[in-house]
């Protein structure tokens, strides 16, 4: 359709039966645009009525919303000194590392701490972790029925999973420590054996073992050199807080506001759409009132002898 092309109008008797003027397409828009108004103005009380009982309904559903703050602490994770060279904390690790924060051994610890009275998976189903992409960030989250609550979970499983990896990492290191120590306790013994069999050889024999004993003490002061160190410092484990939860000065739900603001909305376009029916509806009453007067009107002329009004 192109604009400004004229269109020949209709008369209600019936196609084929032109007016003599002719309408624009803007016109014809117009015309569109005020009979939607129209329809709308008519039937204003199914619209506003549509809209008081969306606002309603969406204002005691949000009532009905037991009260929840959202609070949030943000956490870096690392990963051992020994390995960031030989194997690099990539996207799957990552992901992993968010799970072991909102895992059960976690969430028994903060219960354990902070003495809550819920079960691990009614915690855990309220609490969310979350690693952020091309990053060692790690973001918790937790839902609690008060703010400060809410603050002290969150913050507690930030630290709890880091305690827990700090643990890890010190078993590791410890087991470590206790494999060097029994090579070198064994090659203590070798050595002793020999020095002990070297008092009764002679000749070729003995000079064999010196030599055999000498590398032993040498693989002996390698292995000694290279005994690791349990690393008390390191008592934060996997990672660092980068910012402790505060409580939220506001819960996250119920938001009655928005949501009857919401509710209004979705009541109003609702109530829109319901009028075009309801308009559709008035109309035929009307038409059939005016088709059943001149009927009327038709019957009393013919009983009088007068020309009725229908014609």
């Amino acid at each position: 359709m192109r604009h400004g092309q004229s269109y020949p109008t209709y008369n209600e008797g019936g196609p084929g039966r032109t007016k003599d003027e002719h309408v624009t397409s803007t016109e014809l828009d117009v015309a569109s645009l005020s009979d939607h108004v129209g329809v709308v103005a008519r039937n204003w009380f199914v619209a506003v009525t549509a809209l008081i009982l969306g606002a309603g309904t969406a204002l005691v559903l949000s009532l009905s919303q037991p009260t929840l703050y959202l609070a949030e602490t943000v956490l870096a994770v690392s990963i051992p000194v020994s390995l960031q060279e030989s194997m690099p904390l990539d996207r799957t690790e990552m992901t992993t590392q968010a799970k072991v924060v909102a895992s059960d051994p976690v969430a028994r610890r903060v219960i354990d701490e902070l003495g809550l009275e819920s079960s691990q998976r009614a915690l855990l189903d309220n609490t969310e972790a979350e690693a952020e992409t091309d990053s060692r960030v790690v973001r918790v989250s937790a839902l609690q029925p008060t703010a400060s609550g809410a603050a002290q979970v969150v913050n507690s499983f930030a630290q709890q999973y880091l305690q827990l990896r700090a643990e890890s990492e010190n078993e590791k290191q410890q087991l470590r420590i206790d494999v060097h120590t029994q090579q070198l306790a064994d090659l203590a013994g070798e050595i002793e054996l020999l020095r002990t069999l070297l008092t009764a050889l002679r000749g070729q024999e003995a000079a064999e073992t010196l030599r055999s004993v000498a590398v032993l003490e040498s693989l002996q002061e390698q292995l000694a050199a290279s005994m690791p160190v349990a690393d008390t410092s390191s008592s934060s484990g996997g990672g660092e807080i980068l910012r402790m939860a505060t409580p939220p000065e506001a819960p996250t739900q119920p938001l009655p506001y928005r949501d009857s603001l919401l509710g209004a909305f979705v009541g109003l376009v609702l109530g829109i759409l319901l009028c075009y029916p309801v308009d559709n509806r008035r109309r035929r009453r009307q038409r059939r009132r005016r088709l059943g007067g001149r009927a009327a009107g038709t019957r009393s002329s013919a009983l009088t002898g007068t020309p009725g009004s229908g014609h």
